[in-house]
């Protein structure tokens, strides 16, 4: 008496774990169901192994077997025929073993689930990858015209200086040479890129600035010059 008392009590325990994790105690229900009728030759509680049963079958999320489960319910409720008692037992060894097969943690519906949201969020990502992957490839066609925009700007420059510096030295040679090193510089930023237009620019910056340096050094020295030679006339005349 006591013994059925306790497995009775135990039963309750089970059934209110099965209530909050079912797929926890549905690895162990087999066991104990066993145990039970081995002790006490009767199956514990049939009306709560059905409502256990009916819930698995909902957890797969298989609407048919919904259903048939309630219809095959309120059968046995109406007209208490054993044969859909053993019925719905054999359907819960079914989802059972369905359940086990697939994993404690896991249903059909819940891995049908999982796929689909996975295909969702490949889709997704793939989609997100390749608008990202277009939105660089045009920031990046957009900075490269702009570098090489701006670089032919500041070839243009320096090449206008060095003209302005040989118009006013007049000589020719250096305009013909500034024009040819422009349209190299040119082609070379336009064919070589942002990185060799970079370094000719460089290379010409410089020049242009060595030979502002030296045509500002010769004219103060012209400067310098007539001034000594205006001094010197200036004490002969006294």
């Amino acid at each position: 008496m006591v013994t059925e008392q306790w497995g009775k009590i135990l039963m309750h325990l089970l059934l209110i774990l099965q209530l909050k994790c079912p797929w926890l105690i549905l690895m162990w229900h087999k066991q104990v169901k066993k145990f039970y009728n081995h002790c006490f030759q009767t199956s514990p509680f049939p009306d709560a192994e059905r409502h256990a049963s009916q819930r698995a079958a909902e957890t797969q999320g298989q609407t048919e077997a919904r259903l048939i489960l309630n219809a095959k319910c309120q059968a046995a409720e109406t007209q208490g025929q054993s044969q859909a008692r053993r019925l719905l037992d054999a359907e819960y060894h079914t989802a059972q073993r369905a359940a086990e097969t697939q994993g404690a943690a896991e249903t059909q519906g819940q891995n049908e689930a999982r796929l689909i949201v996975n295909a969702k969020r490949q889709a997704a990502e793939t989609e997100g990858q390749s608008q990202a992957r277009r939105l660089l490839d045009a920031e990046y066609h957009t900075a490269q015209r702009v570098a090489e925009t701006q670089g032919q700007n500041e070839a243009r420059l320096i090449v206008n200086a060095k003209r302005q510096a040989a118009e006013t030295e007049g000589q020719s040679q250096a305009r013909r040479l500034l024009v040819a090193e422009y349209h190299t510089a040119q082609r070379a930023a336009e064919t070589q890129g942002q990185n060799e237009a970079h370094r000719i620019l460089d290379v010409e910056r410089h020049a242009a600035l060595r030979d502002a340096e030296t045509l500002e050094q010769s004219q103060e020295q012209r400067r310098l010059d007539a001034k000594r030679h205006a001094s010197h006339r200036a004490a002969e005349t006294l």
